[in-house]
């Protein structure tokens, strides 16, 4: 029976949206692992727990480099949940050569329970695409429990893939991780039209990511509501969900200056493309960033990049000083911008960022695929 890597989602994912960027992504892994494979090989697998009343007919037909077994279970029934995928193993004699985890915790928890008892052979993944020490530093019981979690996970996987040299250098260093099991593969960026858009573009400052504590929202409509008032009728556009939407939303309400702002919501991948050539300049206020995907979507876009300081966004700005800029605090942020109104971003500077991207998106993938199949 032929080994198949096979992804993990005990988390319930918060929208179809949401779903549907990571099967995206996910359904390019597979189409990958088919070409470096034998063709009798099966698919890669991916297991889903999804919302009872959750339509998932229409979204699987989209993804053909993929097998699915899709579940519907609760959190508090995780037992029930690991009891379900052994049974579907079973009835489609899949077999597991490496384990991923699909999330930090209770995906992790639920893999390494797998091997413990029954698939004693298979290989642990874990990938890490955030920076999850930075985000677990507020005491508090639950931030513990998923700290402890998230530890045992990492210590206990075979594989772990990394999308940064930051994230080995900065969190694992601290969580003394043995750095032999560890691998780096960044996030491969698909759908975007490498190179800015023919013809004049509309001037405007972009926000693309989630709402949360992590992006320092408060920092970001700060400087926001100057460059409004700086520069009347430049377009403020705010793209993304989260649970600090009703602030932004309030925030807007409260200050006339940004009445005009626009707030997306949350975006299908797809539109990425589309909503990034209606802006110019990208800022982001967030204090770290693993590997920087919705930066460097924007620089292939042709937008300037604004962003805090930090080991990765220093490194963007190393390679790309034309197009990335970093600064400490918000008088630095609202100058730089102030001095990038009316500028395009220059072409040879976006030709260099599509080279080296085209090369990561290779070598990611490579490197990804082939620890699925050197495990085996």
């Amino acid at each position: 029976m032929h080994k198949q890597p096979v992804y993990i989602f005990a988390r319930r994912f918060k929208s179809d949206m949401e779903l549907l960027n990571v099967l995206t992504r996910l359904d390019y892994y597979g189409a990958a692992y088919a070409l470096m494979r034998d063709s009798s090989v099966r698919k890669l697998v991916v297991v889903l727990n999804l919302k009872k009343n959750q339509n998932f007919t229409v979204i699987q037909q989209r993804f053909s480099n993929l097998e699915f077994i899709v579940l519907r279970r609760r959190y508090f029934t995780a037992p029930f949940l690991l009891l379900d995928i052994q049974i579907q193993f079973k009835r489609l004699s899949t077999n597991p050569g490496v384990l991923i985890s699909g999330d930090p915790y209770i995906s992790g928890l639920l893999i390494y329970l797998l091997k413990r008892f029954r698939f004693r052979k298979s290989v642990l993944q874990f990938q890490v695409h955030g920076n999850p020490f930075q985000y677990l530093k507020t005491f508090s019981i639950r931030q513990s429990i998923l700290k402890f979690i998230y530890l045992f996970n990492l210590r206990n996987a075979d594989s772990i893939r990394l999308v940064s040299q930051s994230q080995l250098e900065y969190d694992f260093l601290a969580s003394r991780i043995t750095q032999a099991k560890c691998f780096i593969a960044p996030i491969p960026i698909l759908d975007i039209r490498m190179g800015a858009p023919e013809g004049k573009r509309e001037e405007g400052l972009l926000f693309l990511g989630r709402f949360h504590h992590e992006r320092n929202l408060d920092l970001w409509l700060e400087i926001a509501e100057n460059i409004a008032l700086k520069f009347p009728g430049f377009k403020i556009t705010m793209a993304g969900s989260g649970p600090l939407m009703e602030f932004v939303n309030n925030y807007k309400a409260t200050h006339q200056s940004l009445s005009t702002m626009k707030i997306l919501g949350e975006i299908a991948h797809s539109r990425i493309e589309e909503v990034l050539h209606e802006s110019t300049i990208l800022l982001s206020t967030a204090e770290h960033e693993s590997y920087g995907l919705s930066l460097r979507e924007a620089m292939l876009s042709g937008l300037f990049v604004v962003a805090k300081r930090n080991p990765t966004t220093v490194l963007l700005e190393k390679d790309f000083p034309n197009l990335v800029f970093t600064y400490d605090t918000a008088t630095e942020a609202k100058e730089m911008i102030a001095n990038l109104v009316g500028r395009s971003a220059p072409k040879d500077e976006i030709a260099k960022v599509e080279f080296q991207q085209t090369s990561k998106n290779l070598e990611s993938v490579n490197s990804l695929v082939q620890s699925w199949i050197t495990a085996y």
